[in-house]
C-alpha cells in the first residue's frame, strides 16, 4: 500500500442526493455505482439521501454507509416536511463531521440553497466538490413551461451555480461539451451500474412478442407513438404483439394521451401500474424487447441518458427505439436493437413489423449482443481508471 493509499483509506466521499437511496430509483442506482467506484479507489462513502426511512440513523448497504433524511411517517405532510428539512439536516451533518475525513463531496440534488452552502463550505475547508449532472430540463416537460419552478431551478443550477469550483461528471456528450465550453473540468460517465448483479433473461423466443415499457413516463417518453403504431398494423400482425406498460395506469395514460382505440386494451396492451423495482426486473426477464421513444431535438433528450435502456441491455433484452441522447454510440439496428428511423408513428409501425419478422435465431443473437453491450460500456468497474485520473486532477 502506497503512502497516498494509507492516507486516503479512512477518508470519505460524501454524496448528497434527493434520490431514494439505496436502489429506490434510477438516480439511486447510479449513486451506488459511483459508491463502488470510490470504494475501489480506496475511499469510504457516506450517502445522505431520501430513500426508505432509517429513522435518521446510519445504515450500511453493500459497503456504503448511508442515512435517509426521510421521516418514518409517509403521509404527504411528512414527505413535504422531509424535503423542507433536507437542507438543515445536511448542513448539521457536515458541521458535525471532521473535515480531515472528507475526501470530497459529490452533489447530486438537493436545491440551490444547499448548492450555495456546500460551495462556501468546500471553499472554506478546501474540500474538492463534484457534481453529477444527469439532466437538463426542457420547458416542454412542464405545464408552465419555462415559468415552472423545477425548470428554472434546474436551468440555474446547470448554467449559473455550477462553475469552476466543481468538477462535473456528465452523463452525456451534450453536457460534457457544454461544461468544457465553460472551462469546467468534466468527465463523461454514461449510465453505470452493477451489470453483473442483473440476471440475464433466459426466455426462449416465441411467435408472440412481449414488448415492455417501465418508467414514470411523465413528459419524457412518448410510448403513445408505439400504441398508435399498433393500430396501423394488420390484425395478423397485431396478434403477434403484447405490450406491457409498467409505471402508469390506463387512466393516467389516457388522461395524458387520450383514449386507446382499436380494442387493444387487455388484448395487445396491458397496464400494470406502479410496482417495486425488483418486480420490474422480473417482468423484464419475460420480455422479448423493451421500447422507448423520445423527441431527439428536445434538450432533455440530448442531455439525459435513459437508465431503462441500460437495464434492458444488462438483462439481455434488445430495445426498439429511436436515437436520442448518445444511444447511437451503443445501439445498432438488428444487432442489439431495432432502430426506429425517425420520430414518427409510421416509423414506429415499421420497426414493430421488423421486430415481428426477426427469426428466433436472430433474436437470440440480439439478446447475447445486448448483454455484451452492457458489460462493455455500462458496468461501473470499466470507469474506475478514468474516475481515478479525474479525481487526481488539480
Amino acid at each position: 500500500m502506497t503512502e497516498k493509499e494509507i492516507q486516503q483509506k479512512d477518508k470519505y466521499f460524501i454524496v448528497i442526493t434527493l434520490d431514494k437511496y439505496p436502489l429506490g430509483d434510477a438516480g439511486a442506482v447510479r449513486t451506488q455505482a459511483f459508491s463502488k467506484i470510490f470504494q475501489a479507489l480506496g475511499y469510504k462513502v457516506f450517502v445522505l439521501g431520501m430513500g426508505k426511512s432509517t429513522e435518521f440513523k446510519k445504515k450500511m448497504f453493500d459497503g456504503t454507509e448511508y442515512c435517509s433524511l426521510r421521516y418514518p411517517k409517509n403521509n404527504i405532510f411528512f414527505r413535504v416536511l422531509g424535503r423542507l428539512k433536507f437542507f438543515n439536516r445536511v448542513k448539521k451533518f457536515l458541521r458535525q463531521t471532521d473535515t480531515d475525513l472528507i475526501a470530497g463531496i459529490l452533489y447530486v440534488s438537493g436545491g440551490l440553497r444547499l448548492v450555495k452552502y456546500i460551495k462556501k463550505y468546500s471553499a472554506k475547508e478546501e474540500i474538492p466538490l463534484y457534481y453529477d449532472c444527469v439532466e437538463w430540463y426542457s420547458p416542454s416537460e412542464f405545464k408552465r413551461g419555462n415559468k415552472s419552478y423545477a425548470y428554472r431551478e434546474n436551468n440555474l443550477l446547470n448554467s449559473v451555480y455550477v462553475d469552476e469550483q466543481f468538477k462535473v461528471f456528465s452523463i452525456s456528450r451534450y453536457l460534457q461539451k457544454y461544461y468544457e465550453s465553460k472551462s469546467i473540468k468534466t468527465l463523461r460517465v454514461p449510465v453505470v451500474m452493477g451489470v453483473d448483479k442483473i440476471s440475464v433473461a433466459e426466455k426462449e423466443p416465441e411467435s408472440k412478442l412481449t414488448i415492455m415499457y417501465a418508467g414514470s413516463m411523465g413528459s419524457k417518453d412518448r410510448i403513445n407513438m408505439f400504441i398508435d403504431a399498433l393500430n396501423m398494423l394488420s390484425d395478423a400482425e397485431r396478434s403477434k404483439i403484447e405490450m406491457v406498460i409498467i409505471g402508469c395506469t390506463q387512466e393516467e395514460y389516457e388522461e395524458k394521451f387520450g383514449k386507446i382505440g382499436g380494442g387493444l386494451i387487455n388484448r395487445q396492451v396491458f397496464f400494470k401500474g406502479r410496482i417495486e423495482r425488483d418486480e420490474v426486473l422480473r417482468y423484464l426477464e419475460k420480455a422479448d424487447f423493451t421500447m422507448l421513444m423520445r423527441p431527439p431535438e428536445e434538450r432533455y433528450a440530448k442531455a439525459g441518458f435513459p437508465t431503462k435502456v441500460v437495464e434492458s441491455l444488462a438483462a439481455g433484452i434488445p430495445i426498439i427505439c429511436n436515437y436520442s441522447s448518445d444511444l447511437s454510440l451503443y445501439l445498432f439496428d438488428c444487432q442489439n436493437a431495432v432502430i426506429v428511423e425517425d420520430y414518427t408513428v409510421l416509423s414506429c409501425a415499421k420497426a414493430l413489423k421488423k421486430a415481428i419478422e426477426l427469426l428466433p435465431e436472430k433474436r437470440m443473437q440480439m439478446r447475447l449482443a445486448a448483454r455484451k453491450t452492457a458489460e462493455k460500456y455500462f458496468h461501473y468497474e470499466n470507469y474506475i481508471p478514468e474516475v481515478k485520473k479525474f479525481i487526481d486532477l488539480r
